[in-house]
């Protein structure tokens, strides 16, 4: 059972010596004055090396304040980094953002994003959660828990097994309901394709999660828990939007597709948002969509897993590309079992037609080519924690 405590953001660096007493090994902070002053967010990841180096730290922080010494404070903790990708009065700032990105790819730091539609975040909820969880890891890591504590991260080794959570005080969340005259479907999903572009580990909508979370006993969510509608942005639209942003959340976070999904957008020569919008109807269809109520959070990965490879073989029919449809059910899967053993601890055998050394080879990124010109060839792999306590893989 958890047991939750409370401190001020102020109290929280102070409080660092003594989290591995506790137990704790994982620390959530979305804290304003550290995502926003570049100082004090240095000074605390500093804090945290020398006093706590044993958490995985999940903190929110304002892209414009990344730069290369905030990356080089972050690559000296093992951390996630979770951002708000918003509209402006001045628009969508592409440039800005992947800027950010990059500097955060090119450290090998693990980043997520929040993504908005028909509406413009104004102070969202500040505070930060701490739960004991394992840390993370490179494939595929799930994404940490939320504000309130509700959501678990996962991460590779053991999990301890009275798990404890803090809430740290913030400023409250008092987020505008009225859709932005400025946002429309057409802009949200260009927003999308971008983002998906960018490597994110996940991607986050706080608005539809809120929502769900408010609604959890009720299978009909009613439009009017949704941003209202505008002239850029009709009712129909706002739905559309939800849709594939639920979509977005069960096939690419939940199923923690980071490592091949802009592989498979390139194969089946489409936009993220399109792929999405497919995929939505195929939620809809299988009764698993955001108005039945299911939760892909609370789904098991290899079940996610099996929605994906076969909504992905059905895109590969009509696409006209079944030739590569093994190679693509290799990459889903032995990543899969890499994600489960550094998210769940759980060692696996699986069979697949290709070499894992061909699956894993930059040669798989385009996958008709390597579909095309790399020989099958059957293999039981085993996916495993070796001596180094790193993943690992061999043949059986």
């Amino acid at each position: 059972m958890e047991k939750q405590f409370e401190f001020t953001s102020d109290e929280l660096e102070n409080k660092l010596k003594g989290f591995k007493q506790q137990g704790i090994t994982e620390l959530t902070v979305h804290d304003q004055l550290l995502a926003k002053d570049k100082a004090r967010l240095i000074k605390f990841l500093k804090a945290v090396r020398s006093d706590a180096p044993e958490l995985f730290v999940s903190i929110k922080i304002s892209p414009q304040i990344i730069d290369m010494e905030v990356v080089r404070a972050l690559s000296c903790i093992n951390c996630s980094v979770e951002m708000d990708f918003v509209q402006t009065v001045k628009g969508f700032d592409k440039k800005l953002y992947a800027r950010k990105c990059a500097l955060l790819n090119q450290a090998a730091l693990v980043f997520g994003v929040n993504l908005y539609f028909a509406e413009v975040p104004e102070a969202k909820g500040e505070g930060c959660a701490l739960e004991e969880k394992s840390a993370s890891g490179p494939f595929g890591k799930k994404k940490g828990s939320n504000c309130s504590g509700g959501k678990g991260a996962g991460g590779a080794g053991s999990t301890a097994s009275d798990s404890k959570a803090l809430i740290v005080n913030g400023a409250g969340k008092n987020a505008s309901s009225a859709a932005f005259s400025q946002d429309s479907l057409k802009a949200f999903k260009d927003r999308l394709d971008f983002t998906i572009a960018q490597y994110p580990n996940h991607i986050d909508f706080p608005q539809i999660e809120e929502k769900q979370e408010k609604s959890a006993s009720s299978a009909n969510i009613s439009l009017s828990s949704l941003p209202s509608a505008s002239a850029s942005f009709s009712a129909q639209d706002i739905r559309f939007a939800r849709d594939i942003a639920f979509a977005c959340r069960t096939f690419y976070s939940a199923g923690r597709a980071v490592p091949w999904f802009n592989s498979i957008l390139m194969l089946l020569r489409i936009q993220a948002s399109a792929f999405f919008a497919d995929f939505a109807e195929w939620q809809r269809v299988n009764n698993c969509d955001f108005k039945s109520g299911y939760l892909p959070e609370e789904e098991s990965h290899e079940n996610i897993e099996k929605m994906q490879i076969l909504f992905l073989d059905m895109k590969l029919e009509e696409k006209r590309k079944g030739q590569a449809l093994q190679a693509v059910n290799d990459i889903v899967r032995l990543n899969g079992a890499f994600s489960r053993l550094v998210s769940d601890g759980q060692e696996t055998v699986i069979e697949t037609e290709y070499n894992p050394d061909d699956l894993l080879s930059p040669e798989s990124m385009d996958i008709l080519s390597f579909a095309n010109d790399v020989c099958m060839c059957p293999c039981r792999v085993q996916i495993f924690i070796n001596s180094d306590g790193e993943p690992d893989y061999r043949l059986v």
